[in-house]
């Protein structure tokens, strides 16, 4: 009997038809379910980081050439005797009664320019090259850069450090 049934079974076959449309739904089913490959996310996110370090190391590589100040100390042998010919006005310091003013006065050669301002290291601001010091044990500060065939000389009694490199930054 077992035979028989085995012979039987064996001889069960599913139309071909049929299995021709069954096998045409599994493709169909498998193109639909197939997806795209996404690309990894840490190359778009590398990508980024790179642009990002780029950017800044840029900015901070071209700001550094950009500004470089270097105040140095100086000490004047000899008392100068220039006159200034231009001031900026000043405020008063009440609890000192002293009063800061910051002067310049435009030169037609650099002679007049006290010797100890020149030989000082040379300061970069927005690019533009200018001696900046400060007189030993006063809070007075100087500065000269040239212009064109024009040299300036700027001079900054009872003043802070910020002050003056701020007015620096303003007229260069």
């Amino acid at each position: 009997m077992q035979e028989q049934y085995r012979r039987e079974i064996d001889n069960i076959h599913a139309p071909k038809d049929l299995i021709e449309r069954t096998r045409k739904q599994m493709e169909a089913e498998v193109n639909q379910t197939k997806k795209k490959p996404k690309k990894p996310i840490w190359i778009g996110t590398a990508v980024a980081a790179c642009i990002c370090i780029t950017v800044l190391g840029g900015y901070f590589y071209i700001g550094k050439i950009r500004t470089n100040i270097d105040i140095q100390n100086v000490s004047f042998e000899e008392t100068s005797d220039w006159e200034t010919g231009l001031s900026l006005g000043g405020r008063q310091d009440g609890e000192s009664e002293k009063t800061t003013k910051i002067e310049w006065e435009e030169l037609e050669g650099k002679e007049d320019i006290p010797e100890a301002v020149l030989k000082v290291k040379p300061s970069k601001i927005h690019g533009k090259s200018i001696y900046i010091c400060k007189e030993k044990g006063t809070d007075n500060y100087y500065a000269a850069y040239e212009k064109g065939d024009n040299y300036f000389y700027i001079y900054g009694k009872n003043i802070t450090e910020k002050e003056f490199l701020t007015f620096l930054e303003k007229i260069l």
